[in-house]
């Protein structure tokens, strides 16, 4: 009789990437190809349901920093800042342009309606307590902000688990459904 196993994660075990991380978003095709996509997808966003310039763009889990830096690119006049509980990943930055601070994002610093647009982008799957998330998330949004969230599909993250390209600890949330009234 096999015997029964428990696992105890803490929030910060869960999720949390490392500098092997930001090496391979530099060198490893599949990670390449999702930072430009998730990033695409980001910009396109803005562009498409965002009136005028962002003036604040909170990037929440923003790991290494290198998303914030390709849309400070395509917005150069908007102060790009990232929320990231990894200290190792901040460390990484090398990006002057962004701030990346050390943080939880489901315990925001900043003020209440000071954000043109909020981003998570692959990082909501990974949140023990995804409704705080969102909900910190839109008290820091201003009124008519944008608020950007992509979330993996969870037939591709098994697949993609299965051949080895993800691990699967990573995720505490295989897939959310959330109705949340704002």
């Amino acid at each position: 009789m096999k015997k029964s196993r428990v696992f105890i994660r803490t929030y910060e075990d869960i999720g949390i990437l490392d500098k092997e991380y930001h090496s391979g978003r530099k060198t490893k095709k599949s990670l390449i190809y999702r930072l430009n996509r998730r990033t695409k997808e980001a910009i396109d966003s803005i562009e498409k349901h965002f009136s005028g310039s962002p003036s604040l763009i909170l990037d929440l889990g923003a790991a290494d920093g290198l998303m914030p830096g390709m849309i400070k690119n395509m917005y150069p006049s908007a102060l790009c800042i990232g929320v990231e509980s990894s200290k190792e990943l901040i460390e990484t930055n090398t990006d002057r342009r962004i701030t990346l601070l050390h943080g939880n994002a489901n315990n925001l610093t900043m003020d209440s309606n000071t954000v043109d647009i909020v981003l998570a982008a692959a990082v909501i799957e990974h949140m023990p307590d995804p409704e705080k998330f969102l909900r910190e998330a839109k008290r820091a949004l201003k009124p008519h902000g944008l608020i950007i969230l992509t979330s993996p599909v969870p037939f591709r993250e098994k697949a993609a688990t299965m051949v080895g390209h993800l691990r699967d600890e990573q995720h505490c949330n295989e897939i959310i459904y959330l109705l949340i009234s704002f």
